[in-house]
């Protein structure tokens, strides 16, 4: 037993190690496990809630409603994460990018940034903030355009 372990820490002792630098796309897909399609959150969504829009899993809604017009829908949403701003509003792009959606973002200073995400059926706008205590907050509008 001793000389296997005499062994073991030899090897271990003699073995380089190699560090690895993560990426920006390594970082973003990292950041991609929790935006999902149907991800589950604290709290209700509006009935009718667009299921082709990615949430952000573990987040808690604050507000969710729908607001029904004669040729589109709007849902409103507000979700609140303990999750880091970088890694969520990362994990929105890559998401939305990922279902197809067209997305333009707009950094409005180092603590809010807005992307508008758009495609054949939606035009979602989200806004992305981190308040005093680290919180993240995503404030989301979703307008369905009803085909005629």
């Amino acid at each position: 037993m001793r000389i296997l372990l005499l062994t073991i820490s030899l090897v271990l002792a003699f073995t380089p190690l190699t560090l690895v630098a993560c990426s920006p796309q390594l970082e973003a897909v990292e950041a991609m496990r929790t935006a999902e399609l149907d991800a589950p959150v604290n709290g209700m969504l509006a009935e009718g809630h667009p299921r082709a829009v990615p949430l952000w899993a573990g987040a808690t809604v604050v507000m969710s409603d729908r607001i029904m017009r004669h040729d589109f829908d709007v849902y409103d949403l507000v979700l609140v994460s303990d999750d880091p701003f970088k890694m969520v509003l990362d994990g929105y792009i890559v998401a939305l990018q990922r279902e197809g959606f067209n997305v333009t973002q707009r950094d409005i200073d180092a603590r809010m940034t807005s992307v508008i995400a758009t495609n054949t059926a939606y035009d979602a706008t989200f806004t992305f903030t981190t308040n005093v205590d680290n919180r993240t907050e995503i404030i989301t509008s979703i307008r369905i355009h009803h085909l005629r």
